[in-house]
């Protein structure tokens, strides 16, 4: 179903989401605790920062000199590094009615724009029931964090493939009954480390990337009550599935 066949409410509601989703550059929301932790290690920091100002000052030698210029360096990396971690940690989640696939279709442009000129995206959104309870911004932001993340991983370009569908699971984990969400990497391939550390904060495969974006999927996957995964294969490329709990109807 396209955007076009919502509910006028729904419609209006989605472009809001999507509009505010333009206006986001890598903003992960992770909650109040991240924040307190920025908040109290750049108070540290600021005290170091200060040290090392007042000692360069004071510094006869030369070499000293120098050892206290890249220290203050790094100590000034460290207090840009907490203030984004202080930005991610603003939104609150506020769970509501969503449906994903008219919300996905509404940020085609938008995902489009993210993985660039070199990525095709396709949609396929079959899934016969599509209503989750969710926070609809955190969604976007993830789906935007799995642009990106295709780009780094695809710079020759591929095909990205979104898709939908329902799926029941039994047993003692995860059981219940899930929209899941496939996202598909044509081309691109993944290391062991890569797979085992993909959804920890700060773990990137690029060394200048935060290593916050997936690690803020799983965090949308556990406030939901659902999960991620990540399979591969020879035929298909690298898969990740984000399975959210349908709501009740």
């Amino acid at each position: 179903m396209s955007i076009e066949a919502a509910s006028p409410s729904a419609s209006s509601r989605y472009e809001d989401a999507t509009a505010a989703l333009s206006r986001v550059h890598g903003a992960d929301p992770f909650g109040q605790l991240l924040g307190q932790v920025a908040h109290d290690f750049n108070n540290i920091l600021s005290v170091a920062v200060t040290g090392s100002e007042v000692a360069n000052a004071l510094a006869q030698d030369e070499r000293v000199s120098r050892f206290l210029g890249t220290s203050l360096g790094a100590l000034q990396g460290g207090q840009r590094l907490t203030a984004r971690l202080a930005g991610v940690s603003r939104a609150k989640y506020l769970a509501e009615r969503v449906h994903v696939g008219e919300f996905i279709a509404s940020m085609r442009a938008l995902l489009q724009e993210r993985l660039g000129s070199g990525l095709t995206l396709e949609l396929q959104l079959p899934a016969l029931n599509h209503v989750v309870s969710t926070d609809v911004l955190m969604l976007g932001v993830a789906l935007l964090n799995l642009a990106d993340n295709a780009r780094e991983a695809m710079p020759q370009g591929g095909r990205w493939l979104l898709s939908t569908g329902n799926e029941a699971r039994e047993g003692l984990a995860n059981a219940g009954s899930y929209l899941v969400i496939g996202v598909v990497d044509s081309v691109g391939r993944w290391t062991p480390e890569a797979r085992t550390h993909a959804f920890d904060l700060f773990f990137s495969t690029k060394s200048a990337e935060r290593g916050l974006g997936l690690a803020q999927v799983r965090d949308l996957a556990r406030r939901c009550g659902g999960f991620v995964q990540i399979e591969e294969d020879a035929h298909h490329g690298v898969q990740l599935r984000l399975a959210l709990p349908l709501a009740p109807s």
